[in-house]
């Protein structure tokens, strides 16, 4: 027999119901006891990092320790089932021959987090210590000039379905399917604003004045593929021109291993330039 499982659409955001049918293709008689799916979410994260150390390299004439930097690597993993649920959609009696569609519906969480995947390589230009025992390189995950560092991060959601068949010897048809899930929006959703004011300064120490940014967003929560409105006032009360404002969007991913370690990763999505303002002007600008 063959089992498989296609959900309506790919993309569903959080609280939506998910629904779907499973096929079942039975060439000889088959005994079942039901069919189930499985809904599961987990995050995984797999990075390395560079490390450095001092170690003994030989003797000066006088007999003193000589030391030089030696660069290695350490790995980092961790991974978590935050989500996973049962749900028997059919319960069988019998046996089951020939073709057979179970249509089902599953009620995602509100509070799931979306889906998210990140893979990255770089490539280190150390100088490395040369060491003659392989064994010590070996435990120590050496790295030589110009090897790859790795990154991988990921938030991933699945759904399985399963014919239960009864029977000591009994395989069961298993078919699963990945599902993209979004992050469902704040219900409390309202604009977001900051300022800030800060003295201006001629070579870094003569006082010429302060300027103000007051900016925000129209609302503080984004769905994908939504343009972020962000609308800025420049109070340049300074006896300087401020000659350009630059405008940066930054994400912050923060990992964590199965100890405890975290990294944080700070990226630039997107950046823009805008003229400046004046000395003693102030400007309203639509970004």
């Amino acid at each position: 027999g063959k089992i498989s499982i296609k959900t309506d659409k790919p993309v569903y955001v959080a609280g939506e119901i998910v629904s779907g049918t499973i096929k079942l293709r039975a060439e000889m008689p088959i005994e079942g006891r039901a069919v189930v799916i499985k809904v599961t979410g987990y995050e995984k994260a797999e990075w390395e990092e560079e490390r450095s150390r001092q170690v003994e390299v030989g003797r000066d004439d006088n007999g003193n320790a000589r030391y030089e930097t030696e660069y290695y690597t350490e790995e980092y993993e961790g991974e978590n089932v935050f989500f996973k649920d049962y749900v028997t959609l059919y319960t069988i009696q019998g046996t089951l021959l020939g073709e057979h569609n179970f249509p089902f519906q599953y009620k995602l969480p509100d509070h799931l987090p979306g889906s998210f995947k990140e893979k990255r390589e770089w490539t280190a230009h150390r100088h490395y210590v040369n060491h003659n025992d392989e064994d010590y390189w070996q435990k120590n995950k050496k790295r030589t000039k110009g090897d790859n560092r790795e990154l991988e991060a990921k938030i991933v959601y699945k759904v399985k379905a399963t014919l239960d068949v009864g029977g000591f010897f009994a395989k069961d048809l298993k078919a699963s399917q990945g599902l993209i899930v979004h992050e469902k929006l704040d219900n409390l959703i309202t604009p977001a604003q900051a300022s800030v004011t800060r003295q201006v300064c001629l070579c870094c120490c003569i006082p010429r004045g302060t300027c103000t940014i007051n900016a925000g967003f129209d609302k503080n929560s984004y769905a994908p593929g939504e343009v972020a409105q962000i609308v800025a006032r420049i109070q340049n009360d300074s006896k300087s021109d401020v000659k350009n404002m630059n405008v940066h969007l930054v994400r912050y991913i923060t990992l964590r291993s199965k100890h405890g370690h975290t990294k944080t990763l700070v990226d630039r999505v997107a950046a823009a330039k805008y003229d400046g303002v004046p000395a003693q002007n102030v400007k309203d600008m639509h970004l």
